[in-house]
């Protein structure tokens, strides 16, 4: 059935056009022209088949009216779904969380494929060195600059992980290219940190660390400590390298306020110097000390 459409004029249905054609008659001169009992029928049937068409005209526009609200809510649930998906990944992990889980392909510090999960270092703390990609610019000279640090982490009972998008044959290629062509260097000295293949940015998304835009991780450090919880994360621009030396920092401090839960570290705090009491009375002893000298 052929639908009205809005605003569009209607054509005379059956019945109106019998009715017209017997005002005709009557304005014509005609005084009494009662329809003829032939004519009174088909009058009654095409009413009956105009009611007919009109509750069928309505019907199709209830239906298509349904159809619309269903469409409209259906588009407004999807909308929802992704935008939600969108905001979990791009959620980056808080300092508290328990650290994400993960297993992964890595490229280990004697060279070889290996498999690793983050899990298997409970009771150690892990560094999680997330870089954008192998052989770019300011990648090598952080892992190098933390590879230098490697046996100061291991003596705290630290391990540090390098993680990127990169496949572990990109991992392995960087690694052994010369340090003067932008590569790790491993022929020429000893590397030590594992580097993690996040090909599938399974692990970047569980970490809120994917850059959708590009396709690539951030630049961010996750300390997880030895309980599997994150302790600290340091997320940096682009173009701007971290600092190994506050990475040792920090790691030392949380390391210290573990083993020292009523202790907390003032600025700048380094292995080995005062610490704060953290108790209204007790914290005094190091206010009026010479700390607190401009």
């Amino acid at each position: 059935m052929k639908r009205r459409r809005e605003g569009e004029a209607s054509s005379p249905s059956r019945s109106q056009s019998l009715l017209e054609a017997s005002d005709a008659a009557a304005g014509a001169g005609a005084v009494d022209s009662p329809l003829s009992p032939r004519q009174s029928n088909q009058l009654k049937k095409s009413r009956v088949e105009d009611e007919g068409a009109e509750k069928g005209v309505h019907a199709e526009e209830e239906e298509e009216e349904m159809r619309n609200a269903v469409s409209s809510r259906s588009t407004v649930a999807a909308t929802t779904t992704t935008t939600t998906l969108m905001n979990d990944e791009a959620r980056l992990v808080a300092v508290g969380d328990k650290a994400p889980d993960f297993t992964a392909d890595v490229v280990n510090d004697a060279g070889e494929f290996d498999r690793v999960q983050l899990s298997q270092y409970l009771g150690r703390y892990v560094v999680l060195i997330f870089y954008p990609l192998d052989f770019t610019f300011v990648c090598p000279t952080e892992l190098l600059a933390i590879n230098a640090q490697a046996r100061a982490l291991a003596s705290m009972n630290c391990v540090p992980l390098g993680i990127s998008v990169d496949s572990k044959y990109t991992h392995l290629a960087w690694l052994n290219t010369p340090l003067h062509q932008g590569g790790l260097g491993a022929r020429e000295s000893k590397f030590y940190i594992p580097l993690v293949s996040d090909l599938t940015r399974t692990i970047s998304r569980a970490y809120g660390v994917l850059d959708h835009t590009h396709g690539h991780s951030t630049r961010t450090l996750v300390v997880v400590s030895d309980k599997g919880v994150v302790r600290a994360v340091v997320d940096n621009g682009g173009s701007v390298g971290r600092s190994t030396e506050e990475l040792v920092r920090v790691v030392q401090a949380l390391q210290h306020t573990d083993a020292n839960p009523h202790e907390a570290c003032p600025v700048d705090w380094k292995q080995g110097g005062a610490t704060i009491v953290t108790t209204p009375t007790a914290s005094k002893a190091y206010f009026a000390g010479d700390h607190m000298s401009t």
